[in-house]
């Protein structure tokens, strides 16, 4: 078989090209899915912190060394640069499609709330669309998801209350069908109207094999408030934990994978963020997780 090359969803990560997929079939889940109203805004920040088109980061604290020894290379693209007609017709042209956070501004709390309820809205996908894209997601295509409703200072301060930041409903929130929890992160506050950005440390318990070498990860909370959703998993489908809070998980889908995850620091020195995704661009891939030499691979001004 052919190298295989990694696709993300992120909402976002699928191996593609020419190359037949590297993917193991899974086990179908059932999905019930009708298209509501909500509003998302996706990023494109979510591809461009995964990989360049070359299938490199475009940004990485390891030596050019370290990166040249990794064999998965994902063709990247958020949700909104991706003719999803195409996904029909070539579905193997994407490697990685991702989907990023909204705004509380542009979030809209209905009955039904779907992550491709938003989708309907943000990228404005007929339902033909939207199935085009649950389709490709099933036979192969891996989502990776770092969804969640951010409130932003301004908007903030803009509310009539002024004890409590306003609240998006997000009970119930599903992913293509998919049961959810909720992981909030607050800013610092430093005076009535004014905030800055919190450093939240978190110590990874899990021993899945894509991150079990993966001991700390950081996560930087700029806006007021983020609410980020996280699929449910199994046990051996979680990511990181710490304790009984879950951040991250990747669970089966039809012949692909949804990864769902908060968006830990990658560029911070002292932890394990940038190896985290690595790991799993690799495993998700079908490769060995690459061993780290510090030695080698901490300053890239070495090369």
């Amino acid at each position: 078989m052919r190298h295989a090359r990694v696709v993300v969803v992120i909402v976002a990560m699928v191996f593609g090209g020419t190359a037949c997929s590297r993917f193991a079939p899974v086990p179908e889940r059932p999905v019930d899915w009708r298209v509501s109203s909500l509003a998302v805004t996706p990023t494109t920040d979510l591809a461009a912190q995964l990989a360049t088109a070359q299938g490199r980061p475009a940004r990485g604290k390891f030596s050019l060394r370290f990166y040249q020894r990794l064999r998965a290379h994902p063709v990247v693209a958020s949700l909104a640069e991706v003719d999803v007609w195409e996904l029909r017709d070539h579905p193997r042209r994407y490697d990685i499609i991702t989907i990023g956070p909204v705004t509380i501004s542009r979030y809209r709390a209905q009955a039904r709330k779907d992550l491709l309820d938003q989708l309907v809205v943000t990228e404005r996908l007929t339902a033909d669309q939207a199935n085009v894209l649950l389709n490709w997601a099933l036979t192969g295509g891996v989502i990776w998801v770092e969804f969640g409703v951010t409130i932003q200072g301004h908007e903030w301060v803009n509310r009539d209350t002024r004890t409590l930041p306003p609240q998006p409903d997000l009970a119930g929130f599903t992913i293509f069908g998919l049961p959810t929890h909720t992981v909030t992160f607050d800013a610092k506050r430093t005076g009535r109207f004014t905030f800055e950005p919190a450093v939240v440390r978190i110590g990874n318990e899990s021993k899945h094999p894509a991150t079990a070498d993966v001991k700390s990860l950081q996560l930087v909370q700029s806006d007021f408030q983020t609410a980020f959703v996280v699929l449910d998993g199994a046990p051996e489908e979680v990511l990181v934990s710490d304790g009984t809070r879950v951040y991250a998980t990747v669970v089966p889908f039809g012949k692909g994978r949804i990864v769902s995850t908060v968006p830990f620091d990658q560029w911070a020195v002292e932890t394990d963020g940038e190896k985290y995704r690595i790991n799993l661009v690799e495993w998700l891939g079908g490769y060995p997780i690459p061993v780290f030499d510090p030695k080698l691979d901490v300053e890239r001004s070495k090369d």
